[in-house]
């Protein structure tokens, strides 16, 4: 029972001297016209703005663009990255039912450079390798999202759109001799939707 007592005694003693310390706190603000405003933090989100209590007790907010530099043992808070250029990078496994393959999967390697719009989505190229057995395609295609909500990891989805090139010419004796059987190996139209999470 004693020890029960004496820990909550210390939790006690460590809450009030965490406030203690916190109400003692100066941070200080340095605006890029060379004034400064002292007092507390109570929000300070980079690249966006920050709020401070000075210490005549008046709140007081300033745009990230005003701001010299910021002394202060509050945590900041980096805004995500909101428009401009993007790059996913994707790999994954083509399922195949082609009578010569079988029902097999196969590796598929791709790569979209694309633009984020704010508040529409993004909107890229891509291109990658496709490993067909017992081919190679490389695709080049348009790829768009369109996010389903406004927080860092949201929802979305998305279309795609293109042509698949085969690296093999349309016969290739070898490839005949292998497989027992003459083929024609040719490139396509590819596209398809999708259905996933954007950061």
């Amino acid at each position: 029972m004693n020890r029960i007592i004496i820990l909550l005694m210390l939790t006690l003693f460590a809450c009030v001297d965490g406030s203690a310390q916190d109400a003692d706190r100066v941070d200080v603000v340095v605006l890029k016209d060379g004034s400064f405003v002292k007092g507390q933090l109570v929000e300070y989100i980079v690249d966006s703005h920050l709020i401070i209590i000075n210490l005549e007790g008046e709140v007081r907010e300033f745009k990230a663009d005003r701001i010299n530099k910021v002394n202060s043992k509050l945590p900041k808070v980096v805004t995500p990255k909101k428009g401009g250029y993007i790059n996913t990078t994707n790999l994954g496994v083509l399922m195949s039912s082609q009578p010569w393959q079988g029902a097999q999967g196969t590796v598929a390697f791709h790569s979209i450079y694309g633009w984020e719009f704010k508040k529409i989505g993004v909107l890229g190229i891509g291109t990658g390798v496709d490993f067909i057995n017992p081919t190679m395609n490389i695709p080049v295609f348009l790829d768009a999202k369109i996010p389903l909500g406004k927080s860092n990891v949201v929802p979305y989805v998305g279309a795609f759109g293109g042509y698949s090139f085969s690296t093999h010419a349309e016969n290739d004796p070898l490839y005949d001799l292998l497989y027992y059987s003459p083929r024609t190996y040719r490139g396509g139209m590819m596209w398809g939707a999708e259905l996933g999470l954007i950061n």
